[in-house]
This record gives structure tokens, C-alpha cells and sequence, in this order.
């Protein structure tokens, strides 16, 4: 039962660092877009990108095909 009770664990941390990594990666993806997109990204941005949650990634990254600034993308 403990053996049970250890690989659940071990199971949620493993499902938790998945997640993050693929957070991780989406942000560094969405930042790369915008640097090629607007230039050098001012530390306003680089902070909201290193909080930021997916549903927010995917929001932002879904606005970067028409905004016109880098204002636009993430109001």
C-alpha cells in the first residue's frame, strides 16, 4: 500500500514537471515570435511572459498574427 501510495506520488510530480516544461516552452516560443515581430521585447513584457498562465500564452499568441504593436498583443 505505501509502494502504491509512493509511485502516486511520484506519478503527480512527474505530471506537474510535464506541465511546466510544456509551459515553459510555450512562453519561450511565444517570446521568440514577438522579438521577430516587434524587436527587443522591454522588461514589462518579459516579466507578463514569465508569469503568464497557458490560457494567457495562447490568448497572446493567437493576437500576434494581426496586432499592429506589442501593446495590442497583450491588452
Amino acid at each position: 500500500m505505501l509502494a502504491t501510495r509512493i509511485k502516486q506520488g511520484e506519478q503527480e510530480i512527474l505530471k506537474q514537471e510535464f506541465e511546466k516544461g510544456i509551459l515553459t516552452g510555450e512562453a519561450k516560443l511565444l517570446h521568440r515570435q514577438l522579438q521577430l515581430r516587434f524587436g527587443t521585447l522591454p522588461p514589462w513584457a518579459e516579466e507578463k511572459l514569465a508569469q503568464a498562465s497557458g490560457a494567457q500564452l495562447e490568448q497572446w499568441g493567437a493576437k500576434i498574427l494581426n496586432a499592429v504593436s506589442l501593446d495590442e498583443v497583450f491588452t
